[in-house]
């Protein structure tokens, strides 16, 4: 079986009483607690805009390894806590320019 990537985008809104830049960091700790990340992997970048936490992990599927790469962008918005989160599946070079490109134009507000 072929694996192809596939990319999946969701967003959540999240009510916590953490600011969103606590948030991106709790995540980024949480990260070494889960066997299945890649610790070499985890990335945390901070934007004026939002926090950026990536990693990827790697997971045995019918036999073959698997890599996902997982980004989330956190920021906050009218007092709630937005997680915006990607992942895609076996991530190839075209994968990394669509991240690029959604770094660049993410946007909200008015």
């Amino acid at each position: 079986m072929k694996i192809r990537s596939a990319a999946v985008i969701l967003a959540f809104v999240l009510v916590l009483d953490l600011v969103w830049t606590e948030r991106a960091t709790a995540t980024a700790a949480q990260s070494s607690r889960n066997p299945r990340i890649a610790k070499d992997t985890v990335q945390s970048t901070e934007t004026p805009k939002y926090v950026r936490v990536q990693y990827d992990i790697t997971v045995e599927f019918q036999g073959q390894l698997i890599r996902q790469r997982h980004v989330n962008y956190y920021f906050a918005f009218q007092q709630k806590c937005v997680d915006v989160h990607i992942s895609v599946i076996a991530p190839t070079k075209a994968d990394e320019d669509i991240f690029v490109a959604f770094d660049r134009s993410l946007r909200y507000g008015s």
